[in-house]
Formats: C-alpha cells, sequence, structure tokens
C-alpha cells in the first residue's frame, strides 16, 4: 500500500524533531481530504508530549483565539488542572489569612495555560475563522518567535489570501505542504467508527470502496465517511436473504457509493436521479451528467436506473435524497433486482419474464402454469395482469406458441372484458395509490420493480400498449361507478368534520385531496349537496362554502364535467334564499354570492381567454 503523503510526514517529522524551528508549516488540502486526521496521527506516533489542536472555527479576535486555547488544553491535563487549583487554593487561603477578600470571577487562567503550553500546536479551520486571517498568523507569530512551539496550521488555501495576508503568510510560514486524500490510510479509523455487522462488512469490501472513491476524483475522506454511515442505515434493515449475498451486496455498495457521492459533490441533482428511470433516446442534453459518470465510473447502472439495475430510481431517490429507509419497501424492491431475485422463490409468470435467464425446461413448466392461470381468470392484480399479458406476447418470439400478436392480444383484450363483466376487477383508486406514480396499482412503466415493454416501436410493445390503456380505461371505468357512494361519503364527512371536507375536496397535501382534481362531486344530488350545506352551523356553513371556493380556484379540464352541477346546486340555493327570511338571506346569502360569483367570474374570464 502506497503511503501518498509519505513526503508530507517525513517533512513533518523532522520539523518536529527541530529544536526551535522559527517557523510554521502549513498544511492545505481541499475540505474532507483528511489533512486533520493525517497531523494527529502523526503528533501522536513518535512524541511523548501530546499536541494541543485547536479550531478556530467561528473565532473572531484574539481574545477569543486565547479562550480556544484554554478550552483545548483544560481536558488536555488532568493533572496540571489538579495542581492549577490547589496552588490556587493555598494562594487564596494565604491572601484570607491576611484579611483581604477574594473575587473569584476576576481570576484568569489564560496566562498560566499559555505557559503551560506542549511545544507542538495544531491550528485548524483557519479559512472558517472570523478574525482576518492575518491576525490569526500575527498571533501564530508569537508561539513560533517568543515561545519556539512548532506550529503547524490546517486550511484551504483556496481564496485564503490576500495582498495583506499573504506577506504576513511569509514571514511566518516556512513550508506550505499539500495533502493529498489518501483512502489507503483513511479507511482503518473510517471503519473504526462502526460496529458489528457493518465494520465488517466494510473491512470485507475496502477493495471495493476505494476503487469507486478514486473513480469519483472529489478525493473528499469526510463525503466518503458520510456515505458509508448513509449506507449502514440500509444494511442494518437489510433481510437475511439479502445480506448473504456476497455479489449482490458488493453491486449494491458499489452503485449506492457513487450515487451518493456524485450527489454530495453536488454534481448530481434529485433531477438526476430522477432520469435515471428515463430513457436516454439520441443522447438527449439532460442525460449529460449520467452520461459522463456512467463512463467514470464503468458502470452502466449508474446511468440506467429502471429494473435492470441492483438500486432503482425510485429507491435511490427515496433512501439517498429522502434519507427515508423504509424496511419493508427496501426489501421488496431488492428482492426483485437482478443482483438479489430468488428464482425459487418467484411466481410462474415471473420465470416467464426472467426467461433469458432460466432453463428452458424450467420456462416451459412456468408457461404451462400461466396459461393455465389465464384461462382460469385467476390473475386478479392489475399489474401481474400486465405481466402476464407480456409475456404472452413473447410466446411466440421464444417458440412456445403458434399464435400470432394478433390473437393473443385479442385473447388478453377478452380477459379484461371477462373480468369487467364478473366485477372482479380491481378500480382505479387515487386514495389507496395516494404519492405513487398512479392510482392504478402499477407505474407507467413497470410493476415489481419489472419493466413492461412500453417504449418501443415494434409489434409487440404496440399491442401491449393497446392492453395497457383497455387495462386503465376499465379500471377507470369501474372507479366511476363508485364516485355515487365516494359522493355519499363526501356529503357525510361535510357534516360531521368541515375540516376535513375541505382536505377531501380542496387542493391540500393530504391522502383524501386526490379528489380535489377528480369530478367526484358531479354524482352527488345537486339538492341533496345544497340541503346538506344550508343544515350546517353558520361557522361550519362558512368554512364549507370556502372549500367549495378553493376547490374551483385552479383552472383546469378536470373539473369540466362538474360545471353543469355546481350550477344546479346555487339555482337550490337561491330558490332557498327566495322562500327564507330576511336574516337568513342577508347571512346565508352573502356567502352563496361570494362563493359562486367568484366561481363563475373565474369560468367566464377563462371562457373570454380561449375564445
Amino acid at each position: 500500500m502506497t503511503d501518498l503523503n509519505a513526503s508530507t510526514r517525513a517533512y513533518l517529522q523532522q520539523y518536529l524533531s527541530s529544536p526551535e524551528p522559527g517557523f510554521a508549516v502549513l498544511l492545505t488540502a481541499p475540505w474532507g481530504a483528511g489533512k486533520t486526521h493525517l497531523v494527529r496521527s502523526l503528533l501522536t506516533e513518535d512524541n511523548p508530549e501530546k499536541p494541543l489542536y485547536v479550531s478556530l472555527f467561528g473565532i473572531g479576535n484574539r481574545d477569543e483565539l486565547e479562550k480556544a486555547l484554554v478550552r483545548a488544553f483544560l481536558p488536555k491535563s488532568d493533572s496540571d488542572v489538579a495542581k492549577a487549583g490547589k496552588q490556587l487554593r493555598d494562594f487564596i487561603s494565604g491572601i484570607k489569612a491576611f484579611g483581604f477578600s477574594v473575587d473569584l470571577t476576576k481570576i484568569d487562567l489564560t496566562e498560566f495555560v499559555i505557559a503551560k503550553l506542549p511545544n507542538a500546536l495544531i491550528f485548524d479551520d483557519i479559512e472558517r475563522a472570523k478574525m482576518p486571517v492575518k491576525e490569526v498568523l500575527g498571533a501564530v507569530n508569537g508561539f513560533v518567535e517568543h515561545e519556539g512551539k512548532h506550529v503547524v496550521l490546517l486550511a484551504n488555501e483556496e481564496g485564503l489570501w490576500d495582498n495583506e495576508s499573504i506577506k504576513e503568510k511569509e514571514k511566518v510560514v516556512g513550508r506550505t505542504l499539500t495533502v493529498v486524500a489518501d483512502v489507503d490510510s483513511a479507511l482503518g479509523p473510517i471503519f473504526s467508527a462502526f460496529s458489528g455487522p457493518s465494520k465488517s462488512f466494510f473491512a470485507e469490501e475496502a477493495e471495493t470502496i476505494t476503487d469507486v472513491f478514486r473513480k469519483a476524483g472529489y478525493n473528499n475522506l469526510r463525503s466518503l465517511k458520510q456515505v458509508l454511515w448513509e449506507f449502514e442505515r440500509l444494511l442494518l434493515c437489510l433481510d437475511e436473504t439479502i445480506r448473504e449475498n456476497p455479489e449482490g451486496m458488493q453491486e449494491l455498495l458499489t452503485v449506492f457509493v457513487a450515487l451518493a457521492l456524485e450527489l454530495k459533490s453536488g454534481n448530481f441533482t434529485r433531477d438526476d436521479m430522477r432520469l435515471r428511470g428515463g430513457m436516454d433516446i439520441n443522447n438527449k442534453p439532460e442525460y449529460a451528467k449520467l452520461r459522463e459518470a456512467r463512463a467514470k465510473y464503468g458502470l452502466e447502472q449508474i446511468q440506467h436506473g429502471r429494473y435492470q439495475t441492483v438500486l432503482p430510481h425510485l429507491l435511490a431517490e427515496k433512501v439517498l435524497c429522502d434519507g427515508e429507509v423504509d424496511r419493508g419497501t427496501i426489501n421488496t424492491v431488492l428482492a426483485q433486482t437482478p443482483a438479489f431475485h430468488q428464482p425459487a422463490a418467484e411466481s410462474e409468470w415471473e420465470t416467464v419474464w426472467w426467461a433469458l435467464d432460466r432453463e428452458e425446461d424450467a420456462v416451459a413448466a412456468a408457461i404451462r402454469s400461466m396459461e393455465h392461470n389465464f384461462s382460469e381468470r385467476e390473475y386478479l392484480e392489475p399489474g401481474v395482469i400486465l405481466h402476464v399479458f407480456s409475456c404472452r406476447l413473447s410466446l411466440s418470439e421464444m417458440g412456445f406458441a403458434e399464435k400470432d400478436l394478433p390473437e393473443i392480444e385479442a385473447e388478453c383484450a377478452a380477459y379484461i372484458d371477462d373480468l369487467v363483466t364478473s366485477d372482479r376487477l380491481r378500480e382505479y383508486d387515487p386514495v389507496a395509490d395516494f404519492n405513487n406514480e398512479s392510482g392504478y396499482g402499477y407505474s407507467d412503466r413497470s410493476f415489481r420493480n419489472l419493466g413492461f415493454p412500453r417504449g418501443g416501436n415494434d409489434p409487440r410493445s404496440e399491442s401491449f400498449n393497446r392492453l395497457y390503456e383497455k387495462l386503465q380505461s376499465a379500471q377507470y371505468a369501474a372507479f366511476e361507478k363508485s364516485l355515487p357512494a365516494v359522493g355519499q361519503q363526501i356529503l357525510k364527512v361535510m357534516k360531521t368534520d368541515v375540516q376535513e371536507f375541505y382536505n377531501w375536496i380542496a387542493v391540500t397535501n393530504t391522502r383524501q385531496s386526490v379528489y380535489a382534481r377528480l369530478p367526484v362531486l358531479a354524482a352527488i344530488n345537486p339538492s341533496d349537496f345544497a340541503a346538506s350545506i344550508l343544515d350546517l352551523r353558520p361557522d361550519h356553513r362558512r368554512k364549507a362554502f370556502y372549500a367549495v371556493s378553493k376547490r374551483y380556484e385552479f383552472s383546469g379540464a378536470e373539473l369540466e364535467s362538474e360545471k353543469p352541477w355546481l350550477k344546479a346546486v346555487h339555482e337550490e340555493l337561491q330558490q332557498w334564499l327566495n322562500n327564507t327570511n330576511h336574516f337568513q338571506r342577508w347571512q346565508v346569502g352573502s356567502e352563496v354570492n361570494q362563493t359562486f360569483g367568484k366561481i363563475f367570474q373565474r369560468w367566464a374570464e377563462a371562457e373570454a381567454e380561449a375564445s
């Protein structure tokens, strides 16, 4: 193992062994490169006297610098503090014996501490001090020239010097040394921060971690340590069947560390992570960073994170961008990736999906089972149904069917019709799938992290796309049949909890707010809705009218079918106002006019703009 900082170590050792060098040494490197670790390890190797480490982060003036010295020194030398305490008590006792009083708040140990400082001082974070760097060097010069101390300064020099401070540097600093991020030397101390299975796993994969870090080229050991800490969170929630797959775990670690380092460096954003789930056709400009990173690491999975990767794009975004570590989701998703998929646990249609990686006899048996279940209409989960359709459309190409694509497509279309007729098709459910990619129970590209053939222009993809759209249309049609029941539920909510009513029909960030852009109110009888809102007590009625107003605040075609319904509700309310007493016309009429007046005005303005 080559020591990348061997010459720096040799120089510092010679510097520290000199009696009174008369100058300071500056170690410079980018943030996180490991200069602090290098100096601390070196100064404790062959030096019986422990050096004093002082961070100047946030230090604003000379007094604060001296206080930082005191704070750093006191925990360092318990014996000196004990001796100082005894001497101080003896001194105070002697003074009191002569009848003098002592104000302890005015006793300053700074001079005592400075006199007791060790010969080697380390001043870190020079560039993050609030006081001018020229003043920092002025203070350091006192220790170098007058005290004969060995002073090592640690800083990132980028943008640190101006015309005045560079002259002071030439006076105080006799040698500037550059520290290289030496991952080989740093991994041991980094791993020591972990314990148990994490520490063992990282030690076993030290070569993998080193290789990815070097390819990244950011030379930030601190970021690497943070990335490994984040990976530990993932590691500790993995099922045993996942952890016991050494090849899969190595692949997972490689992709995780590479993506995390790109994010830490600022090269990747959340948008780049999401683009991993897309298709880079004809080298689109927005995919440039992904392409560059893929080439840098020599790893296809960095760019392509759909369903042939150990770390799919959706899971990577949740874990790396949001810090979300959900045991169930992580193990379910990883179990469906090529690296961790267990053939023994797969269903028959999954074996057909993985046919390229399975033995012919196993595939043939799986197809027979799949065809039986298909004919018996046993597949009810929409995502599974789509996968079965996709597999069946490949049977001719695989040599397991003599039917042509149109015939197989017709059979699959009949499957959907039969489920609709028997009322066994899972309807579109916007609430159950809130925050997922769709409310249909699958994404537009995959299900259970296994992809659909939707991207191509070949006959198989075209047949699948038609079946995909037919299934979604059938699911939405089934959902529309349920709208009257949803409408009655919304009426009930309005009567019992007007705030929840607002959450259901207006745009909010709650699970129920999915109904804010779906025309569910049109399924409610206008007379029933008007009567229900009028039955509310005045303050609740005002909130209900406000919710209605907010519902139609945004333009869009989603609620177009509710326009006639809302006008009918308005007519019902106007009829009630015409037949009620003066006070109620005054109290309720203002709410009706304000709410519906604004809505109708927005509609009129939108229509005028469109024409």
